[in-house]
């Protein structure tokens, strides 16, 4: 459980000073999220679609941004790991003292630590990282670029349009 709530947030300001480091840098292809290449296709002028383009995954981008998050990973458990190794006995006494309840039911205490609190807390952690390692589309961005990440059927419903069923 530790890994799941302080190793995010570790995680999460490692990989945000390691974007700022790339920005600053021009390096911004390499920020999280940012592996897809927009590739331009000669469409005949006469089509409605002429000057769209395409986009693609660059996975050279890609693997250089899977490598710095297995070394953002690394040093959050580097990092976890002394904040355990110097607050041992505290965190002993912690679970002990959340355990307690389940001490008289072993294998409820089993099914409880090795499987319930590891499948929620895994699977929150997984969507809160995908959260932040994913490209975010802005208002700043332009229309173009970003029509190419969506589908043309798809159509964003303001609030005030939408006709309420009495």
């Amino acid at each position: 459980m530790f890994d799941t709530t302080l190793g995010v947030f570790v995680s999460y300001l490692i990989n945000g000073a390691v974007n700022k480091v790339f920005v600053n840098n021009d390096l911004g292809h390499y920020a999280s999220g940012n592996y897809f290449r927009i590739k331009s296709e000669m469409v005949p002028s006469s089509s409605s679609q002429s000057g769209k383009g395409r986009v693609t995954i660059d996975y050279g981008v890609w693997l250089v941004q899977l490598l710095i998050w297995n070394v953002i990973v690394v040093s959050s458990k580097l990092f976890l790991y002394l904040a355990q190794w110097i607050g041992s006995s505290l965190w002993v006494s912690l679970a002990s003292w959340i355990f307690q309840s389940l001490h008289q039911s072993p294998l409820l205490k089993l099914l409880v630590v090795m499987v319930a609190v590891p499948t929620i807390m895994n699977s929150i952690q997984f969507w809160i990282q995908d959260n932040f390692l994913k490209k975010h589309l802005d208002e700043k961005d332009d229309p173009e670029i970003k029509s190419l990440f969506f589908e043309e059927d798809q159509t964003e419903i303001e609030l005030g349009q939408m006709e309420v069923d009495s």
